[in-house]
């Protein structure tokens, strides 16, 4: 009976926040529609018609939802996303991915935490690369 009671408890004893969360380390590997967002910029991030300079960005919005754990040196709760922002930092790749907008894409990189006001998705791929589907 002991053991039954042991085992039972094992089986209801909370699981650690993220348990089922892809490790914030494993390299990002998603896969969904390509889209594009312009949000308002520097100085105030408030308002494009107020003065503010528009930033316009790539986002891919998954196929079905991920989690995704905290980084360890930002600290945080896991974070489930059905979008994610990509952190291009070559000209010439955001050129060519221009072209795959609305497509489906498989988009590779390193996961990042939302840490700016130029975040817009608490979770990003750093260094994103793009290739379509099959």
């Amino acid at each position: 009976m002991r053991v039954l009671l042991g085992a039972l408890a094992a089986l209801a004893a909370p699981q650690p926040a993220g348990a089922d969360c892809l490790p914030f380390a494993q390299p990002a590997h998603v896969t969904g529609t390509l889209i594009e967002r312009t949000y308002s910029g520097p100085p105030n991030y408030e308002d494009v018609t107020k003065g503010d300079q528009p930033e316009t960005s790539f986002f891919v919005r998954l196929n079905s939802s991920v989690c995704v754990n905290a980084d360890p040196e930002l600290g945080g709760d896991p974070a489930t996303v059905d979008i994610v922002q990509l952190v291009i930092t070559d000209a010439a790749s955001y050129r060519r991915y221009h072209s795959l907008l609305g497509q489906m894409v498989i988009a590779d990189g390193e996961w990042m935490q939302a840490a700016t006001g130029r975040d817009h998705t608490q979770r990003l791929i750093w260094e994103a690369k793009l290739s379509p589907a099959s």
